[in-house]
Parts: C-alpha cells; sequence; structure tokens
C-alpha cells in the first residue's frame, strides 16, 4: 500500500515549498523514482551503533544510510572531512562547487550532535531531497541509550498537540546554536500553501532545549473589535463543527477580549459584530456571538469550517421594554420571519471550552507590505 504525505520543505533563505512524497508502507527508504520521506520510517524504528567508544556525528550518520540508504549522507561519508567536534553539519557545503553537477545527489541535510550532562547524547538530523516538482522534508530526531547502544526516536520530544486534526504537517530546522524551530502548518486549501503556521522555537543551551513562546503566522492580519491592532497574545485552536478542522479563537490577556476566526480556505472572522463579542455560544450548526448590551447578536453557520450563512440581529429597547429588530442575513436586510427560522437550527448549544496557549505575536504578510 502507498502511503502519500504533504511535506513542507525549509529552502536556502527560508523559503517556504510544498510537496507530495509517496513511500511504500512497507519499504525500508528505497521509494524507487520518488524523493525519500525519512521521517515515516525513522521516527519509528530504533538503530544499533557497531563498537563500545561514545559515537560521534559521522558514526551517527553511517547508522542512517547504512539502514535508510540515504544517498547525500553516503556521498557526505565517502568525503575525506575532518571530524566534527561541535555544531551543523552542513550537505552540501556552500563552497561545494560540484553541488549542481547532475550526477550529485538531489538530497540535502543538516545534522547535529547535542552532548549534555543532563540528557545525554542525542542526534538530529532534517534531511530533505527535490526531484524536479516533487520534494520532501524528513526530521529524525534520537537519543543514545549507552547500555544498549541503540538510538531510541524521540516521538514525544515535540509538541504534536494538533495532531488530531486533517492536514496537520510538521517542519523543522536546526539553527546554528543548536536551537531547532518546529513550525506547525494547516493546509485547508488547493495550492498546498499553509493558511497559518504555528512556530515554536526549543532553545539550546548546552544542556538542555527550553520551548519558547510560540508565534502564529498568517497571510492576513487578523485585526478584529476585539483587538483592531491584531495584537493577540492567546491562541486556541478548537474544533467546533466536528469536521477535524479546527477554528482559530484568539484572545488579549489584558481585557479577555476574544474573537473566532474560521481557517478553511481563507480565515474569516466568524462574528458579525461591530465591537467586541462579549461572550460566544457554540451549537451544532455554528457560534453564536453577542456583545456586552445583548442588544446585538451574530450568527454564523458553519459548513465544512466555512461560513455558509451570517446573520446579524441589531435590536434596540424602546419605551416600556418592547423591543425593534433589524435583521440582515450576508449583507442583505430580511424579514423577520426568515431569520427566526435561520435562528431556530442554533438552539441546541454545545458544550465546548477552548483550551489556551499563549503566543508572543501574530506574524503576517501584511506586517511586511
Amino acid at each position: 500500500m502507498r502511503k502519500c504525505i504533504y511535506a513542507a520543505m525549509l529552502l536556502s533563505g527560508g523559503m517556504l515549498a510544498m510537496g507530495q512524497a509517496c513511500a511504500d508502507e512497507e519499504d525500508t527508504g528505497d521509494a524507487g523514482d520518488d524523493p525519500v520521506y525519512y521521517e515515516a520510517f525513522c521516527m519509528n524504528e530504533n538503530l544499533t551503533l557497531p563498537g563500545t567508544s561514545d559515537p560521534d556525528a559521522r558514526d551517527f550518520l553511517k547508522a542512517f544510510a547504512d539502514k535508510w540508504q540515504s544517498p547525500g549522507i553516503r556521498d557526505y561519508l565517502s568525503r575525506k572531512l575532518p571530524p566534527v567536534s561541535s555544531g551543523n553539519i552542513e550537505y552540501p557545503p556552500e563552497s561545494d562547487e560540484d553541488a549542481e553537477d547532475e550526477d550529485e545527489s538531489s538530497e540535502y541535510f543538516t545534522a547535529r550532535v547535542y552532548r549534555s550532562p543532563k540528557t545525554g547524547l542525542s542526534f538530529a538530523l532534517h534531511i530533505a531531497s527535490q526531484e524536479d516538482l516533487m520534494g520532501t522534508s524528513s526530521f529524525c530526531f534520537y537519543r543514545f541509550s549507552p547500555e544498549t547502544r541503540e538510538l531510541i526516536p524521540l516521538k514525544d520530544f515535540f509538541d504534536k498537540r494538533y495532531d488530531g486534526f486533517n492536514s496537520v504537517n510538521y517542519g523543522y530546522l536546526i539553527e546554528e546554536d543548536g536551537s531547532i524551530f518546529q513550525d506547525t502548518y494547516f493546509m485547508y486549501d488547493e495550492s498546498e500553501v499553509p493558511l497559518y503556521t504555528i512556530e515554536q522555537k526549543y532553545e539550546w543551551d548546552g544542556n538542555d532545549f527550553t520551548p519558547k513562546t510560540g508565534s502564529l503566522i498568517t497571510g492576513k492580519k487578523l485585526a478584529a473589535p476585539g483587538s483592531p491592532d491584531g495584537k493577540w497574545d492567546r491562541l486556541s485552536l478548537t474544533d467546533i463543527d466536528g469536521d477535524n478542522i479546527p477554528e482559530i479563537w484568539l484572545s488579549r490577556s489584558d481585557n479577555g477580549n476574544t474573537e473566532v476566526f474560521a481557517g478553511n480556505t481563507g480565515i474569516v472572522r466568524l462574528s458579525s459584530l461591530d465591537k467586541a463579542p462579549k461572550e460566544f455560544r457554540v451549537t451544532r450548526h455554528g457560534i453564536v456571538s453577542s456583545d456586552d448590551s445583548g442588544l446585538n447578536v451574530s450568527y454564523a453557520e458553519l459548513k465544512d469550517s466555512q461560513p455558509a450563512n451570517q446573520l446579524r440581529v441589531s435590536c434596540k429597547e424602546a419605551d416600556g421594554g418592547a423591543k425593534s429588530c433589524a435583521y440582515r442575513m450576508n449583507g442583505r436586510n430580511i424579514p423577520e420571519a426568515e431569520a427566526l427560522e435561520f435562528i431556530s437550527q442554533f438552539a441546541e448549544a454545545r458544550e465546548i471550552k477552548p483550551e489556551f496557549i499563549s503566543i508572543t505575536d501574530i506574524r503576517s504578510d501584511e506586517d511586511v507590505e
């Protein structure tokens, strides 16, 4: 059975490309003419190192290449290069005049050995390949067991809380100081380009990794009445309509203002209120938001995590407590009967409590224009 995986590839200069890699599940890394997606294999199987001495970077790379038949690593090991005691190993090096030779491997990688009195010996490898328009990017992270001389994949080391959602992919970058960036990509359109990304840094201090507060990266600035400047510091990805595509909940810790955005094929605010919503009520068909007066209510119907219809109800209190309301559906006025029929599907509430995490900021393409 063939398994196709969409993988994010970080190219030189920080550019992002997306590719689809296909590999046989029973395979051991040889995917024929397809670029090899190692992560499907390397994070599920231990490697054994021969010998008795403390292994170095070349020992790690040789064990990986012997198991997964990596042409890039085998080419690196065939060269007469001095041993690397610290820092990153880069292949091919920038000074490599043969890098564009047709006979050279299309693979390129960054590898690093981490030696710590606290955690022992670890090995990180970011390896990518490119064949025509197809590309893959794999990240393999091991901890060395001196007792068994095995390299043991660390599956749970990085944040994978979003694995249960559809179309989630991960990209990694090993910095020169040893810190590792993890990018979690959420892709919900046909372009294979992420609609939004959570970037998380694991800072290496020479002894251990420390997770730093992450950032949300989007194509557009998520400004709204709850935060007109688009500055949010709390994030929750919570699925409202049960299709395994999360909605984006953003909040500010200083005033508690919260907004909810749909993140499928585009990022759209789910409240049509002019002011910051005071509260949200989630139902089987969508989300209801109201302001602090209770006189203005917004109904957003969700289908496949996209707003299908949005109704805004604006009421005024007359003398004696009577209310007069206006109903506006998708930008046009509608009669009360039509509005009430639409509202009736939002009667059944669902208990959803978004779990917020702190974020440093939101960075978007619009911020740099």
